[in-house]
């Protein structure tokens, strides 16, 4: 059975994402590299894209805003603060709208300014100029995610193993919750937080021996990174 052109796109980043070729999947589909950069670069900005042709004027100013949207923004930004995990700024807001799937959604620049309108913007500590931390560039939706874990100790004892997932574009967040911190239990929350985010196309972890295969013996390739 043929496919129509949509159906087309579709098959492509399909494809792709289960590891083929961008070389053999255009030969085979006979289709350009160039078309299929176009359809990679609109599914990672728009991971819920349909793929559908879109028309080249804009249907919308994304700079007008509604008072809707400013009020989600703004309980959006509030909610941030109180949860006090310090993702609060315009890309963390993006990246939930992005997940509440709002349309149309609106720019970084715009969210920023109905902050600044509303004047919920803090200004940055004088102490984040003094250090030089280096980071991984970060270029789309799921460029890049980093996973940690925070311990929460828990009065009688107990301890909380808190996973964390992050799309360092976006700031979109996946978590869970354990009581232990295997191997097992890292490649089920990494799980989770792909079939939430999305697969990334670099994976960033720390040296925890769950992530790195234990300490034991050097250069071994443990659980998470042959599920990676």
């Amino acid at each position: 059975m043929s496919l129509n052109e949509q159906e087309l796109r579709r098959e492509a980043i399909r494809r792709r994402l289960n590891g083929e070729r961008r070389k053999d999947i255009c030969q085979d589909l006979e289709r350009s590299t160039r078309w299929f950069n176009k359809w990679w670069s609109e599914f990672k900005n728009d991971p819920h894209t349909d793929f559908a042709d879109r028309s080249r004027a804009p249907l919308t100013d994304s700079t007008i805003t509604t008072p809707e949207l400013e009020r989600l923004v703004i309980e959006l930004r509030r909610a941030f603060e109180a949860a006090n995990h310090g993702l609060i700024g315009a890309r963390a807001i993006w990246g939930k709208l992005i997940e509440l799937k709002v349309k149309p959604l609106p720019s970084e620049a715009t969210i920023q300014r109905i902050l600044v309108r509303h004047q919920l913007t803090h200004p940055l500590a004088a102490a984040t100029e003094t250090a030089y931390y280096p980071w991984l560039p970060v270029w789309a939706v799921n460029a890049v995610h980093a996973t940690d874990i925070i311990t929460k100790h828990i009065r009688g004892g107990l301890e909380v193993q808190n996973f964390h997932t992050l799309d360092l574009f976006t700031q979109a967040a996946a978590l869970t919750q354990s009581l232990d911190k295997t191997s097992a239990t890292a490649c089920a929350h990494l799980l989770k937080a792909w079939e939430k985010l999305g697969l990334p196309c670099l994976h960033q972890f720390d040296n925890e021996g769950s992530f790195c295969g234990g300490h034991t013996h050097r250069l071994i390739i443990g659980r998470m990174l042959r599920l990676c």
